[in-house]
Parts: structure tokens; sequence; C-alpha cells
């Protein structure tokens, strides 16, 4: 899942950025969940997506996490949400399906 971009705001010395979303997690043993960002270098470029946060482990109950975005203040980004499958390598390559990651209420605020 990929958002739009969005221009954040400035922010002074003493400001910071937040991002926080509502999610549910229960992924399968070699899976991951990531919180991606990339962000405009020149017009119409993007960067490669970095990820603030990694999720290896679940729980099935909704959580509400805050991530800190201060470090792309000023600049216009993209929120990515990326789910990844793995398995357990060879010689079986065994895989856990699970009921997947669900996120909602996203909120961007600077404090």
């Amino acid at each position: 899942l990929t958002s739009p971009y969005i221009q954040l705001p400035e922010i002074a010395a003493d400001e910071e950025i937040w991002l926080r979303f509502q999610q549910w997690v229960l992924i399968g043993s070699w899976d991951a969940a990531r919180v991606q960002v990339s962000y405009e270098t020149e017009p119409r470029t993007w960067s490669a997506w970095e990820t603030i946060v990694s999720y290896s482990t679940s729980s099935g109950d909704w959580a509400y996490p805050l991530l800190d975005l201060s470090t792309y203040a000023g600049k216009k980004i993209r929120l990515g949400f990326l789910l990844e499958q793995g398995n357990s390598g060879w010689p079986n390559y065994s895989t856990a399906v699970s009921s997947g990651w669900y996120i909602d209420d996203i909120i961007i605020s600077k404090f």
C-alpha cells in the first residue's frame, strides 16, 4: 500500500512530526510487516524506500504505533506499508499463512 505524496512542514528545533495509525497484525513465522518512507529528491524523482519500522511478530490485537517522521521535515514524502511473506529456506521452504496486516486511521501530527 503506497500513499499519495504528503508535503511535511518545516519544524523548529523543539518540534517533531509523528505518524500514528491503528494496526492489527497476525502474520506467519517468516513474514514481515514494514512501514517505509520515500522522499522526493528532485521534481518527480523519489529516493529508495527506507524502512522506519519492521514488525516480525504479531499479537492479533489492535495497536496504535507512534513513529517519528522528524527526519523528513520539509520534504515531500510517500508512505509505504509493505507485507512480505517469507519462508523457512532450504530444504523445505515452509510458509505460515495467517490473517494479515490491517491498517486504519493514519494521522500525521506536528508537535
